[in-house]
């Protein structure tokens, strides 16, 4: 071993080399011998004093893809309206810099069914009844208008996520900005004004930054 790890680092090691090996060479063609092999010494029994298996492996950098509880909470706490809690949320799970940076090549495993699969319900788990809970402030602070929170937080997730994984809609590439625009428009005309002008901006700066 190279270097002495905190539990921290040999969690985050672990979690990297495995997206890269899954982006790689596939989910179901990695062992964890495979992953150990690029550890830098550390052993099988570092892999599953963190994971129980290659499968708890996968879903935890699923979660790595999504918003932090502590990012959550922050969101929360912010005295803004709950409109524009969604709206930054949503740019948090687009744009996070830690993950564009260290987690790249998981963004890779979108394009595969079990991953894209994980990550759907993992978002809908997590972030769900989180949106839903902004966009009842919205309906009292009214930034939003909207009758029903939950079927609107599903709504939201299916037009901001859901429809842009390629592996369910695989053309989601090429029709980027026409998915982007039209999600806009029935966004806007059912209350709530998720994806505005200023946030579409903010996307597509982003987008031309990244590529």
């Amino acid at each position: 071993m190279k270097k002495k790890y905190t539990a921290e680092e040999v969690k985050e090691l672990i979690l990297r080399q495995a997206a890269l090996l899954f982006a790689t060479k596939g989910y179901e063609k990695t062992s964890i011998s495979d992953i150990v092999a690029n550890l830098d010494g550390l052993t099988r029994g570092a892999v599953y004093h963190h994971f129980d298996s290659k499968f708890d492996i996968l879903i935890e950098i699923t979660n790595k893809l999504i918003p932090s509880d502590e990012k959550i909470q922050a969101f929360k706490n912010k005295n803004i309206s709950g409109l524009e809690k969604i709206q930054q949320l949503l740019l948090e799970g687009m744009f996070n810099e830690v993950v564009i940076k260290e987690m790249s090549h998981s963004l890779v495993l979108l394009k595969e069914p079990l991953f894209s699969a994980i990550y759907n319900q993992q978002i809908c788990l997590r972030l769900g009844p989180v949106i839903e809970t902004f966009i009842f402030e919205g309906t009292q602070d009214g930034s939003i208008n909207v009758e029903s929170s939950k079927e609107m937080s599903e709504i939201v997730i299916l037009l901001t996520t859901t429809w842009f994984i390629e592996s369910l809609f695989p053309d989601s590439g090429e029709r980027l900005i026409q998915k982007l625009k039209t999600s806009q428009t029935i966004l806007r005309k059912s209350g709530m004004d998720v994806l505005s002008d200023e946030v579409y901006m903010v996307i597509m700066n982003q987008l031309e930054r990244i590529t």
